[in-house]
Order: C-alpha cells, then structure tokens, then sequence
C-alpha cells in the first residue's frame, strides 16, 4: 500500500484528501469515470441497480481498496454505485493523471493488480454462493470473505443490506442462522485464522497437460499459488456442491487463473472445459509478482485481464439479483444479443444453464413457458427475444416508476423492502 503523511500521498503528488459522509456515493452508475478512490479510513458498498429496481451487492471495501478504476480500462462511465456505509476518509486522484503515471509507476500499477485481484475472487465467490449454493452454506462462506477483505473488521451492513448481499430474505437469515452474524470478535478470529494458515507447498512449475474437450477439476491454486495457462485455451466454470456450474469465462495463453489463492481467500470451486489442447502450471505467488514487476507489459495485460473479469463478474451478480430463473433466461439472452446481434449460433439448453447457474432440466421447462407466452420465438435450437420480453422484466408498476439514474429508487426486490429508499441526487 502507498505511504501516507499528512501532507499528501507518498509518490502520487496529485492525489487530494477528501471525506465522505455515511450514505454518501463516490461513484454512481452511469456518470463519468472522472476519479479514482483509494480508502484509507471507513467501508462503502458496491452495487448494482436493474432496471426494474433490484439491488445487487457486488462487494464491501475497506481501507487499502481503489474504487473506480473502470476508468483505467477504457470504461467512461461507472458500471457500479459505490455507497459510504461509514464516515470515510479517502484519495482521489483525476483518472487521467492515474491512467499516466500508472505505466510509468510500477508501484502504482502493482497496486491495482492487488485491489482488483482481491476484487475479483471476492466477486467469484459471492457469485458461486448466490447461484450455487443454498443460504447456510452461502453465509458461512461470505463471513469468511468478508473477515479476509476487511482485515477482521465487521462489515457495516444492515440486515437488509447483509441479505442482499448473499441474495437472500432478512428472515430468512434468521430461520436459517439465528445467531448471524458472528460476535464481534469472531471477525477478527477468522480474518486472523485466513492469514496464519500456511502456504501449500506447489511443486516449482508443476505443468499440467490438458487435451481438448477435457473436463479439468479442482482448479482452485493452493494458498500461496496461482495457476498460468501456458498454452490453449479453457473455458473456466464456477461449481456448486450438486452438479450445477456456472462457466465465467475463457482464459488463454498467458492468462491467471486461481486468483483467490493469491490474495488468500477461501477457494472458489474452479473446474473448466479445455476448448483446445495445451497446458498450464502452478506458480507461488512470490515467484510470479518477482517475475511480472521486472516484466511492465505483462503487468499491465494481468491488469487488463483482471480489470474485464471484475466487469463481467459484477454484470452476471446483477443479473443473479433477478427474481426468477426465467427472468434470468431473458436477461442473458437480451445481453447476447446486445453483444453480438448477429450471432445465430443455436445454444444447448445445457449451455444456457451453465450462464445462468441454473439446471438443464430448468432451462428446458423455462423456455417452454416463455415460448408459450410469447416472450420468445423457436427455429429448431435458435432462440430468439420477442416484444414482449420487456413485460416480463418490467412488469406495469415497475415501468411507472421513474427508471432514470437521478430519482428515487425503491428496493423491488422483496415486498417487506419496499419503503426502503435508495436517493441518487447530482453533485
């Protein structure tokens, strides 16, 4: 992390203090990517906003983390809002200056490899909880996420914030766990328990061949190690505890896969679908960071590759915060289509489960009663969107209410919440 003084920012002469009230936003989806955050006192929260008014936490962040670094990777306007959940003690710094002195300053380049690697894996997994894994399980694996990335201070969440992290009902959190969340103390016992656990011992450059169409398990680097693919190309999958995944995303020669064992989080459930022959290995993490500070170019391109992965992850967390799996369906169908409008490729309904961390067996049921409905239209194995998908996703009492960035926004994700008002207003 950069020294601090009272004066300014050690090696950054153009970062500024600035204080944050509690409910305040530092960043807001839709506007312009103008700074960079980097906290150094307080917590604030990420999260997305649907069109029809859910909320999707994406991430709480404490000291040490940079917000609004989309900037950095071409994006011009923020994907994500970023609320103060305390008082918050900050540095900001014109993106445009960062973006310049970040490829000549590998100590400023190295620290957003390290706020977007902890990002990333934090992102991973509230994913395969959300998706994949019923509410017990998914709680006791967030306390633990949440321990590591704050440093065992207790996240500054109300319970209806908590529940919407993990994307469950505030009573349900009750039933299901009465005593959540844990003491006051037992933050601080779990983030200190993920720190003093000891490093696996990778064999140096252990290489593992793969062959295409193999299906590779167990992808998740030992603490203290990530895994490079030296060769090919793999299509990475997030498991659950049944036989449901959820594919991410395709990595290449080059890339890092693994994250979560460098910045010493729990595991992810990694699997992945070699898509052609090749190879990867498993590195220490010292072994790599040696290599890549001496390397600037291949610095920058982990950064690049983490900067896309965090975007992709934060857009299917808001997608999970949709209600249904049908409305999932849609939603992901709509975003393929947006991406590329003339692709005509006919996708399995295993395929589609696989996005939407759903079962083959739902998807098949699902687009029958969208096709019935008229949401969708059938050629063979194309899928198409109709008209009336926006009827689906936005029901009548939904459209009313004012769906532009500067409004009020009531939480629609459940109907105990609905007094629940999120204010956005200009700066």
């Amino acid at each position: 992390m950069l020294s601090q003084t009272q004066s300014g920012l050690v090696g950054v002469p153009f970062a500024r203090r600035r204080a944050f009230l509690r409910g305040e936003f530092l960043a807001e989806a839709g506007c312009a990517t103008d700074n960079v955050y980097l906290l150094s006192r307080g917590q604030v929260r990420c999260f997305s906003l649907s069109e029809d008014g859910c909320e999707a936490t994406t991430a709480v962040l404490g000291p040490g983390q940079l917000v609004g670094v989309g900037g950095l990777f071409g994006s011009r306007t923020h994907g994500v809002f970023v609320q103060a959940l305390t008082p918050m003690q900050t540095w900001v710094m014109p993106t445009t200056a960062w973006e310049q002195e970040m490829h000549r300053n590998p100590m400023l380049l190295g620290l957003v490899v390290g706020a977007l690697a902890q990002r990333v894996a934090m992102a991973e997994g509230l994913l395969r909880d959300v998706l994949l894994l019923p509410v017990r399980d998914r709680l006791g694996d967030v306390e633990l996420r949440l321990a590591a990335t704050l440093g065992g201070s207790r996240p500054a969440l109300s319970r209806s914030q908590l529940a919407g992290l993990v994307q469950a009902r505030p009573e349900t959190l009750t039933r299901v766990v009465p005593t959540f969340p844990m003491r006051k103390d037992s933050w601080r016992e779990a983030s200190d328990g993920m720190k003093t656990r000891k490093p696996a011992r990778a064999k140096a450059r252990s290489r593992r061949t793969f062959r295409e169409g193999d299906v590779l398990e167990d992808l998740d680097a030992p603490l203290g190690c990530v895994n490079e693919v030296l060769e090919g190309q793999l299509q990475i999958a997030l498991a659950g505890i049944d036989k449901r995944e959820l594919a991410v995303q395709t990595l290449q020669a080059g890339d890092i896969l693994g994250i979560a064992g460098l910045v010493g989080l729990p595991p992810n459930g990694l699997r992945a679908l070699a898509l052609t022959d090749g190879a990867m290995r498993t590195i220490g993490a010292r072994e790599l960071l040696r290599a890549i500070c001496d390397d600037p170019p291949r610095l920058e391109a982990l950064a690049q590759q983490l900067g896309t992965a965090l975007g992709q992850l934060e857009r299917r967390l808001g997608f999970a915060a949709t209600r249904t799996a049908r409305q999932r369906l849609v939603v992901y169908l709509r975003e393929l289509e947006r991406q590329a409008p003339e692709d005509r490729r006919a996708r399995s309904h295993a395929w589609l489960a696989g996005r939407i961390g759903s079962s083959r067996e739902t998807v098949t049921r699902a687009l029958r009663v969208l096709e019935q409905d008229g949401v969708i239209t059938r050629d063979g194995r194309q899928v198409r969107l109709s008209g009336a998908a926006g009827t689906l996703l936005f029901p009548q009492s939904a459209r009313q209410q004012g769906q532009h960035r500067r409004g009020v926004h009531e939480a629609a994700r459940y109907p105990h919440d609905q007094s629940r008002q999120l204010l956005v207003v200009d700066r």
